[in-house]
């Protein structure tokens, strides 16, 4: 049954005037480790930060409470998948959570549906 779904768009442009201003700061302040992509060129870099903000403002809303309640953007983890797909994984919540990720060279838009039995 579906419990809730969210959907959420990142300005890419306005995330890298962000990343330009704080660096590592911010990305440290909203991702794990894991999250954080290697840097091969700042365009392929900012997009992935930009699907997985989206991915994680999205799962947020698809929860029905937004950042309230124990529920931080660390407290959300968008991994790879062996297939390369994203994965969601929210600390102390055994639903399941779908998320697809798209992104343009300005615009990243993740959708987050959450599944309950």
């Amino acid at each position: 049954m579906i419990k809730g779904i969210g959907v959420d768009n990142v300005d890419i442009p306005r995330l890298n005037k962000v990343y330009e201003k704080w660096g590592e700061k911010f990305t440290n302040k909203i991702f794990s480790i894991e999250e954080i992509p290697s840097y091969k060129d700042k365009k392929s870099f900012l997009n992935s930060l930009a699907g997985k903000f989206a991915a994680k403002e999205a799962i947020a809303k698809a929860l029905g409470k937004g950042f309230i309640g124990g529920l931080t953007f660390k407290s959300i983890k968008i991994i790879k998948s062996l297939s390369g797909s994203p994965v969601a994984i929210v600390q102390n919540n055994n639903d399941e959570i779908m998320i697809s990720i798209t992104h343009t060279d300005k615009v990243a838009t993740a959708i987050a549906i959450i599944n309950s039995d």
